[in-house]
């Protein structure tokens, strides 16, 4: 029952209960809190141009100091790769020449026997000093002696591309011609195989060579002097045979101008690469 001045305690404490509230306790009644308090950074948060262009730039820097100190890195690998390989290369330049020299003097001495062969197509093989010596100097047809190069390191050059690590001026070229100086010789050193061959093959018509198992024709290394008897006395193949020599000589004597004409270029071409690589 409610008398006029009695209370509703239910809203009372209501009201209490929120004056006295934890959340509001913190609060200074005398400095009011707005919405300024919560306002975002400078510039509300967002980046300017300028900002984005400076970070563009490190990061552009960045790429390119990477790019160039990997070309530095590559540059320093390449050359010590093209060194590598010039130092190779010389060396196979140094057996070629050796070689070479040996190639000559064996086919000189190979001309010297095939010129008394010759002289000897004019005399009478049927007396026993002719015809002794006739067989001393045969020895020498068909005998082989090729120029063969060191292209170990050539072909590692052209085959893994080691050729475009080759910078320094006129190496290159240096290279490709000495590759073309080889192919002459190459060229002459078919028809010398050639004549050699159709040379070998005529005698084979004409000489006995079981001759060298006799010992009273052919004994320690020697001729004994007597008299050697031909498979053949046709003076047609004997004219045959002598042609097939001529043309072996021929061809002998070409092939060691076309040697001699390699032996200046190759001693320039080695001192000019020891200058260029061994005297760094």
């Amino acid at each position: 029952m409610r008398g006029p001045f009695s209370f509703n305690t239910k809203k009372l404490n209501m009201e209490e209960s929120s004056m006295h509230n934890p959340m509001n306790e913190g609060q200074s009644l005398e400095i009011p809190i707005t919405m300024k308090d919560f306002d975002p950074p400078l510039h509300g948060g967002k980046k300017r141009l300028k900002d984005y262009l400076q970070e563009g730039l490190m990061i552009f820097v960045a790429v390119v100091m990477g790019f160039l100190a990997e070309n530095v890195r590559e540059s320093i690998g390449n050359r010590e790769k093209e060194d590598q390989y010039m130092f190779s290369y010389i060396k196979n330049l140094k057996e070629d020449s050796t070689v070479l020299q040996i190639t000559i003097s064996e086919n000189n001495r190979k001309l010297a026997f095939l010129d008394s062969l010759m002289y000897l197509s004019q005399k009478d093989i049927s007396t026993t000093a002719n015809r002794v010596a006739f067989y001393k100097y045969f020895k020498f047809v068909g005998n082989y002696t090729e120029f063969a190069n060191n292209d170990a390191t050539f072909l590692q050059l052209t085959n893994s591309g080691g050729l475009r690590l080759i910078k320094k001026d006129h190496v290159a070229d240096s290279i490709a011609e000495y590759a073309a100086q080889l192919k002459n010789i190459y060229g002459a050193e078919g028809l010398y195989a050639k004549a050699t061959d159709a040379a070998t093959m005529a005698a084979h018509e004409v000489l006995d060579y079981t001759f060298i198992y006799d010992s009273s024709y052919y004994k320690n290394g020697n001729f004994t002097g007597r008299f050697i008897p031909l498979i053949s006395e046709d003076h047609l193949k004997m004219k045959i045979l002598f042609n097939k020599i001529s043309f072996e000589r021929t061809a002998t004597q070409n092939y060691i101008n076309k040697l001699n004409s390699l032996q200046p270029f190759l001693t320039d071409f080695i001192t000019y690469l020891q200058k260029q690589y061994l005297n760094e």
